[in-house]
């Protein structure tokens, strides 16, 4: 999850985060897990203090060096998400789909 999942401003992406927080707090799907790539986003100065508490409970990922074959995956994942448009506007959020499949997100297809 990207931690700006946290605090949502519009529908439905608010009705939809809070689902999915409540199913994870009652057991409905499995625990939350945020890749430390999103550390920097969360220690934002303004972002809320019950989200910094939240989500840090959630990193559960090392930054850590990454093999030719990751930085080439990473790559494909951020040609997917920027297409045609700004890649540097992308690739925090590339960063973050690809720990989430490195680290037991769902399995990467790259």
């Amino acid at each position: 999850m990207d931690s700006c999942a946290f605090d949502p401003k519009n529908e439905p992406e608010a009705g939809a985060s809070l689902e999915i927080f409540e199913s994870s707090r009652n057991d409905r799907i499995g625990a939350l897990t945020i890749a430390h790539s999103t550390l920097k986003e969360v220690e934002h100065p303004n972002t809320p203090d019950w989200v910094k508490r939240e989500s840090l409970a959630m990193i559960r990922s090392l930054e850590v060096g990454l093999t030719p074959q990751e930085r080439k995956n990473q790559e494909q994942i951020l040609d997917v998400l920027a297409g045609n448009g700004g890649r540097d506007k992308m690739r925090q959020d590339a960063t973050h789909v690809f720990e989430a499949s490195k680290y037991g997100g769902a399995e990467s297809t790259t």
